[in-house]
């Protein structure tokens, strides 16, 4: 069965009680991703999407800390 379609508007406060979580990347495609859809029960800090991360565009140059 496929997920839910992802709300239109997201509780900005938490948005995992809609079990979404946004990636952290500046001008990510898709933005939000079902958890269940991305293999996590819980939404990790800085979560960066698989596209993202393969594009060698993670933070814009940006550090992460650690």
């Amino acid at each position: 069965m496929p997920p839910p379609p992802m709300p239109a508007s997201l509780d900005p406060v938490d948005p995992s009680l809609h079990g979404v979580l946004k990636c952290k990347q500046a001008g990510c495609e898709t933005q939000w991703y079902h958890l269940q859809c991305v293999s996590l029960e819980q939404i990790p800090r800085n979560w960066v999407c698989e596209a993202c991360e393969a594009s060698g565009r993670r933070w814009a140059g940006k550090r992460l800390r650690k």
